[in-house]
């Protein structure tokens, strides 16, 4: 879901005007009205960015100027524009040296990486969250702007590592964020960003456990105002809901969660999202046998995908394709430059990981093979449990050689039943399932599940399985 990654660039460059100066002026509050009218009618607000602009330049306001060119790098993306994109983040990062406003610097490394991960360019996406970090390691770490641009280059990277089949590095980077967030003074900015992280991270968990997603999407509900309940954060906590009840064939939850996220988009959907919530509802609505809905879902569903395919031309490999060709007729034929440039790119790739990501990837894959040989023994485990083989937590002992031994450093009075209810949790194993095997209602699963808590002393805000994946790491 990509709902998020196209509102993080504006989401924190309203921040700057905000803490840049104590006093705003009537320029830097009209930037932040044409900001929201972004959301809401971006060719309007584009149109008001370049009146603005040059009021900003004539006023020579440096902080208004680099605002509304990071506002522009946000409309060209959504807009596909990815080369005028690309040109004015560049734009946007000499003017923030110019200026000295690192953190607006670094925000332009965050308009390429997001650019780039929108292409499918993951390296290069990683290579621009690597050089914003680098910048803001520069920086003062307790000012809010570092804090906000560290927390969104966190969020944004997410989407990279989802998309490359990375969810658990996707959630560290999530966890990283939620522990600057706790550094943010302000009671409601604090807030607004907690709503948008566990929406993220309940989306990650969609992947790997239905409970966490819940877990996460309701938290995430539960802490926004009152007057917001359908605005845009809203919608992908109901998206997130709707895609785990239709895993689960609860359709009529689903169904229903589907439309609350259909009535709460209070902003323009990315072509992406469009495509998850019209396949959601089409796909319900045909389970329910509500063929009204599932013919209008269903030609929604087929616009919004025949737009995608329009806008295939619109790729950035085919704008670079259209660059080449216009400096080629100044130069040489379009072939040898195309086929020097990305001998040029794989070379510099290639010199990039062997120097700066040797460990990082060695790391990676041993991680992977680890999670893979994992996954095999945690499967031969719940099939002793699904046979109710008596040798169950032998055989789990020996594959977790020092788990009882973390949880009874802990607490040394938890007895064996207890031992044994949280190597079910280490198997990430859902209630519905542990209820299933132990034949035991879901609500009594629930139950050990807080008893374990308070008995291990879990913090209420850690979810319960990221806490049993690292034990006996």
């Amino acid at each position: 879901m990509r709902l998020y990654r196209l509102l993080y660039i504006f989401f924190i460059l309203c921040f700057f005007i905000s803490y840049s100066q104590k006093r705003q002026t009537l320029l830097q509050k009209k930037i932040q009205e044409n900001s929201q009218l972004l959301l809401k009618d971006p060719d309007m607000a584009f149109t008001e960015m370049q009146v603005l602009l040059k009021e900003a330049i004539k006023e020579k306001d440096s902080i208004s100027e680099l605002t509304i060119l990071g506002n522009q790098c946000w409309y060209y993306d959504n807009k596909y524009a990815y080369g005028k994109s690309i040109e004015t983040a560049k734009h946007l990062e000499a003017k923030a040296k110019q200026y000295k406003q690192p953190q607006m610097e670094a925000m332009a490394h965050l308009s390429l990486m997001n650019t780039y991960s929108q292409n499918s360019l993951y390296d290069a996406a990683i290579k621009e969250f690597e050089k914003g970090m680098y910048i803001l390691s520069k920086t003062n770490p307790d000012d809010n702007r570092t804090l906000f641009s560290k927390i969104n280059l966190y969020f944004t990277i997410n989407d990279v590592y989802v998309e490359t089949k990375r969810p658990y590095k996707a959630l560290d980077n999530l966890f990283q964020a939620q522990k600057l967030i706790g550094k943010i003074k302000d009671s409601a900015t604090k807030n607004e960003m907690q709503i948008l992280n566990f929406s993220n991270v309940g989306q990650v968990y969609t992947i790997l456990n239905s409970d966490s997603a819940k877990y996460y999407a309701k938290k995430s509900m539960d802490i926004i105002p009152k007057g917001y309940e359908n605005g845009p954060y809203m919608f992908s906590n109901y998206l997130t809901l709707g895609e785990v009840y239709r895993k689960e064939k609860k359709y009529e939850t689903a169904y229903e969660n589907y439309k609350n996220a259909e009535a709460s988009k209070s902003v323009r959907l990315s072509l992406i999202n469009q495509i998850i919530l019209y396949k959601g509802l089409a796909e319900t609505s045909k389970v329910l046998g509500r063929s009204e809905d599932y013919n209008k879902y269903n030609l929604l569903l087929k616009n919004a995908e025949l737009s995608v395919a329009e806008n295939k031309n619109k790729s950035l490999h085919n704008i670079i394709s259209r660059k080449l060709l216009e400096d080629e007729n100044k130069v040489k034929n379009i072939l040898v430059i195309s086929s020097l440039m990305i001998l040029i790119c794989l070379m510099g790739l290639l010199y990039f990981k062997i120097k700066n990501q040797r460990l990082i990837i060695k790391e990676e894959e041993s991680r992977e093979n680890l999670q893979e040989k994992y996954d095999v023994i945690n499967k031969d485990l719940i099939l002793m449990l699904e046979k109710k083989d008596s040798t169950f937590m032998i055989s789990f002992n020996k594959v977790f050689p020092s788990f009882t031994k973390k949880l009874l450093a802990i607490n040394s009075t938890l007895v064996q039943s207890e031992i044994e209810f949280c190597a079910f949790l280490k198997l990430n194993l859902s209630s519905k399932e542990i209820a299933r095997i132990k034949n035991i209602e879901p609500k009594t699963v629930q139950n050990k599940k807080n008893r374990i808590r308070k008995r291990l002393s879990i913090p209420q805000n850690t979810d319960i399985y990221h806490w049993f994946n690292n034990v006996d790491i």
